[in-house]
């Protein structure tokens, strides 16, 4: 029996592939290791810009408080104090006024008397005006509006229904708002008429 010559198979060495395989293994591993590691950072990173974004907000939170605490307090003065200066105006008539009694007291002359009231009377009424305040024009003799008129009571009158026939206290304006209405007596119409009204 011949023994048939068995042709050399090379044998490739295994060590370069097996080196690219613990490469690339390696490789994978790094980056594996890299991914986790990056992972973690970024997940430290967010971590500490969420705790910083945490101490920004109670900050401006905080800020934004005391702002509206310090509008609350402005808005409280302005409205305690918003008469300020027309008060100051006004104790001067109160100094004229008390002057005025005293004058009152020493002197028995009551045409000096009455030409300080009236002085006083002209100061008033010029501080009123200078803050825009204004009298409403005679009721008596015009339509009832209620816009301008406050009834105190209807009765019977030559006028006919409806029209102010005696102005008790005056009205005024602050610039085109009304801030205090004239009080008025209206007519409820003649008498007699009323009486036909009410046999009809």
């Amino acid at each position: 029996m011949t023994k048939k010559k068995q042709k050399d198979i090379p044998i490739e060495d295994n060590s370069e592939m097996q080196e690219e395989i613990m490469s690339k293994k390696q490789k994978k591993e790094k980056e594996t290791k890299d991914s986790k590691t990056s992972n973690a950072e970024l997940i430290e990173s967010l971590k500490k810009e969420n705790s910083e974004l945490k101490d920004k907000l109670i900050r401006k939170t905080a800020e934004l408080d005391n702002v509206i605490k310090r509008c609350e307090k402005e808005k409280m003065d302005m409205i305690d104090y918003a008469n300020e200066k027309l008060i100051i105006k006004l104790l001067e008539l109160v100094d004229d006024l008390d002057n005025a009694v005293e004058a009152g007291k020493e002197s028995h002359d009551s045409a000096t008397i009455l030409t300080g009231v009236e002085m006083i009377h002209q100061k008033a009424k010029k501080l009123l005006d200078d803050e825009g305040v204004k009298a409403l024009d005679k009721s008596e003799g015009k339509p009832f509006d209620v816009n301008l008129h406050d009834a105190m009571v209807s009765m019977p009158s030559d006028k006919p229904e409806g029209i102010v026939i005696q102005e008790i206290q005056k009205g005024y304006t602050l610039r085109d708002k009304v801030i205090r209405h004239s009080k008025v007596i209206t007519s409820s119409g003649a008498a007699d008429e009323r009486e036909d009204n009410n046999n009809e």
